[in-house]
């Protein structure tokens, strides 16, 4: 049996599959659940195969993956650890994913290899010079004295603060983007990040404490401070003056003039337990985007919605609001100074907003509820009213 023009492919190992090559002769991608890649046949991969996802006890060698495969994704074949001999594996491959288990040297990597994911176990000194993206489960990564000259990309799942020292411009001279989930070994005193390389742009850290100091030319930064428990807050001056787009998570404290610079365009708040005092933004803010966790009362959203959008600087033209204990999200696109536009995923609560109402809250309310449609809830007269000024908005 031949399936004509089959691409991507899912199983599970079994008796019943065809090990014949006409049968998947055009497959691009599969994902095997496999006690051994010889269960499959080499003769039977297809040449056509360029991704190939092994999952499961998985423990065979990788010499008979075909010649023109590109990417390999073992994370889920989390036993398996064998050598890897040179020239075993395909010449052209880009990206690999190791799993849990894997701690063997890097040596038979091809040069074409860019993209490598390490598991936990892995111990070994990471020596892969053609690397443009690396991501580490280990939380003592060994990295060569040598220069990475490629790597751009680095991602981290938890590392020692000593690890983290490490990440210089020296090692790590074009380093663009560096993801850190959580420091495991976290001191309580803030940490100078202004070590790390120059030539970073985006910087993802989940933190015990806000730093003391951060590299400059930062376009992205996101403060993860969940795990903070007497958290030292922002001053004006900490944040470079690059940063366009700004997250900080479970940061507590109120905002005083100038902690945030105004280079920032987008802020987003993720677990904010204040109200903002929207005087201390930059009037350089357009975007702005928070979760509040404490609300836990249907009632108390609506009022809260209502001062929020009342006081909202008119150079902010997008806002989002989302209570989570409560499943409510209110995003608005600002048309005016006092209109907005609401999407959501169901065009009935999706409409026309005007915070200058009087009865805002009730509107609010009723918008969210899901007892009747937000359309349902615009007043006839209001649509009217503003069908000149917001056609001038909105270009189809």
């Amino acid at each position: 049996m031949r399936i004509q023009n089959l691409e991507s492919l899912s199983m599970f190992d079994t008796a019943q599959r065809s090990n014949n090559p006409l049968f998947w002769s055009d497959l691009k991608e599969l994902m095997a659940h496999l006690a051994n890649i010889n269960t499959i046949g080499q003769s039977s991969l297809p040449d056509s195969l360029t991704n190939l996802t092994l999952s499961g006890p998985f423990d065979g060698t990788l010499d008979i993956l075909p010649a023109g495969l590109k990417k390999l994704n073992l994370r889920s074949a989390a036993s398996w650890n064998r050598e890897i001999p040179p020239d075993t594996l395909p010449p052209g491959i880009e990206s690999i994913q190791f799993g849990y288990s894997f701690n063997q040297s890097l040596d038979g990597l091809p040069s074409s290899v860019t993209n490598l994911a390490l598991g936990g176990s892995y111990e070994k000194v990471i020596e892969c010079p053609s690397l443009h993206s690396l991501s580490i489960e280990s939380v003592k990564p060994r990295f060569s004295t040598s220069p990475y000259p490629l790597l751009t990309t680095l991602l981290f799942e938890g590392v020692t603060s000593q690890v983290l020292s490490k990440i210089n411009g020296t090692v790590f001279p074009v380093l663009n983007r560096l993801t850190i989930n959580q420091l495991v070994d976290q001191p309580p005193a803030p940490m100078d990040l202004s070590t790390l390389p120059p030539s970073l742009r985006h910087l993802d850290v989940g933190l015990n404490n806000m730093p003391s100091a951060l590299p400059v030319g930062l376009d992205t930064l996101r403060v993860n401070l969940e795990a903070a428990t007497n958290c030292q807050p922002l001053r004006s001056g900490l944040l470079p003056d690059s940063i366009t787009n700004l997250t900080l998570e479970g940061y507590a404290i109120p905002f005083q003039l100038g902690d945030i610079p105004q280079s920032v365009t987008s802020l987003y708040l993720r677990k904010h337990t204040l109200e903002l005092d929207h005087n201390m933004l930059p009037s350089s803010l357009r975007t702005l985007w928070f979760t509040v966790r404490r609300f836990q009362k249907a009632d108390q959203h609506c009022p809260f919605i209502a001062r929020e959008l009342r006081k909202l600087p008119i150079t902010i033209t997008e806002v989002s609001i989302t209570m989570p204990s409560i499943a409510v999200t209110f995003k608005l696109y600002r048309l005016s100074d006092t209109v907005f536009l609401r999407l959501t995923n169901t065009l009935e609560k999706s409409g026309i907003l005007d915070i200058s109402r009087p009865d805002l809250e009730e509107f609010i309310d009723r918008a969210t509820s899901g007892h009747s449609s937000f359309s349902n809830t615009i007043n006839g007269d209001l649509v009217k009213k503003h069908r000149t000024k917001t056609s001038k908005c909105i270009t189809m």
